[in-house]
C-alpha cells in the first residue's frame, strides 16, 4: 500500500453548493483546507439532476426592500457571501433551470479562487496511524492524509426499496426523460415526491395510464411547511387524478414485480389501510422515484459513521459531527438529520446558513477566531424592541424556522449590556454546546409554526373561553417568534409571540407583549411562562 504522501489540516469531499460555501468560510477563517471533487468542474451533480432540468427553489428578484438579508428570505439559490455576487445574476426565472445553477457555482468557486482539487475521486477512506485523523486514497492510487474532514458529497445513492423483482424497475438516475417513450403506456411511479411528481407531470401528455405508489400518503409542502413535500409546481397530476382522467395515487407496499409472458409486468402490492386488501395490476414500465441517501461506502469499518432516519443519512450530534467517528462532520444536504422533514438543512437556502455556523465553531475550535458575539441591552423594552427588529428582517432564522436561533445570555443582575450568539440550534445548547462556553442560562430566539390541527380555531370546545388563538402565540398556524429559556442546557419554558400578516412584530402592541414577559421572567422566573409552554408541549404531542 502506498504511503500518505501529503498532509492536510482540514479535507472538505465534494465541490457542490455545500463543499463551495464551506471552503469559501473556511478562506475567510485563515483555516488551511483543500476540496477533493471527483468530477472536472463545480456542482457536477446539478449538470443531471433534477433529470427534468427545472429547479424547484425559489428565485424571487424583486421583493422592494434594502437589506440583503431580507433579499436573501426569496434567493434560495445563492450561496452566503460577502461580495455582491448572487444567483439572480444568472436567472430571472421564478422557479430558474437547473443549468443556470451549474454556471453559478462555477462561477463562485472561480470568483473566490477556492482551493479545489478536481478529478480526485477518493475510493477509500480509514483511521489514519494513531488516534486522530483519516488517510484518504484515490483511484489514482494516491493517498492524503486529513486532521478533519467534512463530507458535502450529498444525497448520491439512489434509494431503492427491497421487493421481489426490484431489477425490473428503471431509476429516476438512469430512466429515459423523454415523454415520447411511454406514449400509450401504463406506468407505475414508485415515490410520491417532488422527483415522482416531476416525472409524472412531465408525462401526463404522452402516457395512457400514470400510478403513483408508495406506503405513506402524500404530504403537501402548504401543509407541512417543508419545501421537500409536494410543491403546487407539481399539482398538475393530482388535478388529474381528482379529476378522474385515468390516473391515481396508490397507498401501498409492493410485494413483488413479475415479468409477464407479453413482456408487460404484474405488479402485486398491499393496501397500507387494510391488512387483507391485495391488488395486482399490469404495466408496461415502472419507474423508480424514491429519493436518494447517503452512501458510506467508500468508509473502511473501522470510521463508518453511524446512519438514521431509516439508514438515508449520517447520525450527527448538534455542531454537525459524526456521532460515532471523531473529526468527521457533514456538510449540506448530509446535515438535515437533525431537523429531518421539519426546517430546510436539505436545500441550500437552509444548509448556507448551517454550514456559516460548523465553519465558524470549526474555526474557533481551531484558535483561528474567537466566538463572534454581539451584545443585547439587558433591560426588558430594550432587549423585546432588539429581537424584534432581529426577526422581522433575519434570512437566516427565516429560512431554518423552527431549527435555528440566536442564543442570548440571560440578563445578570444589574448588567446593562449581555452576550447575543447568533445561528445556533437547540440540539447545540442540549448537548452543552453554549454551557461550553461558559453560560448556563439563556434565551434561545428563533421563529416557529404552530400546529395545523388541534388549535382553538379546529377545536373550540376543548379550550376554556380563556384560551384565545388571537391572544396565544402557541396557537399561531403561521410564523412566528418564540423565544425559549434553557438552563443547563434544559428547556424551562417557552413563549410564542401570534403571527401578524407582514410578519412585522416590531410594533407597540407586540413589542409590549414581550417586554412585559420578559420582564416577569427576569424578575422571578417567570410563572406565565411555564404554563404556556405547558399547552405548548401538550399540543405537540
Amino acid at each position: 500500500m502506498q504511503d500518505v504522501s501529503e498532509t492536510e489540516a482540514n479535507v472538505i469531499l465534494g465541490a457542490g453548493p455545500a463543499g463551495l460555501q464551506l471552503a469559501y468560510y473556511f478562506k475567510k477563517f485563515g483555516l488551511p483546507y483543500i476540496v477533493l471533487e471527483r468530477d472536472a468542474s463545480a456542482g457536477s451533480f446539478f449538470r443531471r439532476y433534477p433529470r427534468h432540468r427545472k429547479l424547484l427553489s425559489i428565485n424571487k428578484t424583486n421583493v422592494a426592500h434594502e437589506s440583503r438579508d431580507y433579499r436573501m428570505r426569496h434567493d434560495w439559490n445563492s450561496l452566503l457571501e460577502d461580495a455582491d455576487g448572487r444567483f439572480p445574476d444568472f436567472s430571472s426565472e421564478y422557479f430558474p433551470p437547473a443549468d443556470a445553477l451549474v454556471d453559478y457555482l462555477a462561477d463562485f468557486a472561480r470568483r473566490h479562487d477556492l482551493a479545489i482539487r478536481y478529478n480526485c475521486n477518493v475510493s477509500h477512506i480509514e483511521r489514519a496511524p494513531g488516534a486522530r485523523g483519516f488517510t484518504l486514497r484515490t483511484d489514482q492510487g494516491a493517498a492524503l492524509s486529513a486532521r478533519r474532514l467534512v463530507v458535502a458529497t450529498g444525497l448520491s445513492l439512489p434509494y431503492a426499496p427491497s421487493f421481489e423483482g426490484a431489477e425490473l424497475v428503471e431509476g429516476y438516475e438512469d430512466m429515459s426523460v423523454r415523454p415520447e417513450d411511454f406514449a400509450g403506456l401504463n406506468v407505475l411511479i414508485i415515490g410520491k415526491g417532488n422527483s415522482a411528481l416531476e416525472t409524472a407531470n412531465a408525462l401526463l401528455g404522452s402516457a395512457a395510464r400514470i400510478h403513483l405508489i408508495s406506503p405513506r400518503p402524500v404530504r403537501f409542502a402548504w401543509d407541512t411547511h417543508h419545501a421537500g413535500n409536494v410543491r403546487s409546481i407539481n399539482n398538475a397530476f393530482f388535478d388529474s387524478y381528482l379529476l378522474k382522467s385515468l390516473n391515481g395515487v396508490i397507498d401501498a407496499e409492493i410485494e413483488w414485480i413479475r415479468r409477464r409472458a407479453d413482456g408487460r409486468l404484474a405488479v402485486r402490492f398491499m393496501s397500507i389501510h387494510a391488512s387483507d386488501d391485495s391488488e395486482t395490476l399490469v404495466y408496461d414500465r415502472v419507474l423508480r422515484c424514491a429519493g436518494f441517501a447517503f452512501d458510506p461506502a467508500i468508509f473502511a469499518a473501522d470510521c463508518r459513521p453511524a446512519l438514521t432516519c431509516g439508514g438515508r443519512l449520517p447520525d450527527i450530534s448538534g455542531d454537525w459531527a459524526s456521532r460515532n467517528v471523531p473529526d468527521l462532520y457533514f456538510a449540506g444536504a448530509l446535515m438535515q438529520a437533525l431537523d429531518y422533514k421539519r426546517s430546510q438543512s436539505s436545500f441550500i437556502r437552509g444548509f448556507r446558513y448551517n454550514i456559516r455556523s460548523l465553519a465558524t465553531l470549526l474555526a474557533v475550535r481551531s484558535g483561528a477566531i474567537s466566538m463572534p458575539q454581539d451584545e443585547a441591552p439587558a433591560e426588558a423594552e430594550a432587549l423585546a424592541g432588539a429581537i424584534l427588529s432581529r426577526l422581522e428582517v433575519t434570512d437566516s432564522l427565516w429560512q431554518q424556522v423552527g431549527f435555528l436561533c440566536d442564543v442570548i445570555v440571560r440578563p445578570a443582575c444589574g448588567a446593562s449590556r449581555t452576550p447575543w450568539y447568533r445561528d445556533l440550534n437547540p440540539f447545540f445548547i442540549e448537548e452543552g454546546g453554549v454551557a461550553a462556553m461558559g453560560h448556563d442560562d439563556v434565551y434561545a430566539v428563533m421563529l416557529g409554526y404552530g400546529p395545523r390541527t388541534g388549535t382553538a380555531f379546529d377545536h373550540p370546545h376543548l379550550y376554556p373561553p380563556s384560551v384565545d388563538p388571537r391572544v396565544f402565540g402557541d396557537q399561531s398556524t403561521e410564523i412566528h417568534p418564540v423565544v425559549r429559556r434553557y438552563r443547563q442546557g434544559r428547556l424551562e419554558w417557552e413563549f410564542h409571540l401570534r403571527s401578524e400578516f407582514l410578519s412585522q412584530w416590531n410594533n407597540p402592541a407586540r413589542r409590549g407583549e414581550l417586554r412585559d414577559f420578559l420582564s416577569r421572567d427576569l424578575a422571578d422566573g417567570g410563572p406565565g411562562a411555564i404554563a404556556q409552554s405547558d399547552r405548548a408541549r401538550q399540543h405537540a404531542q
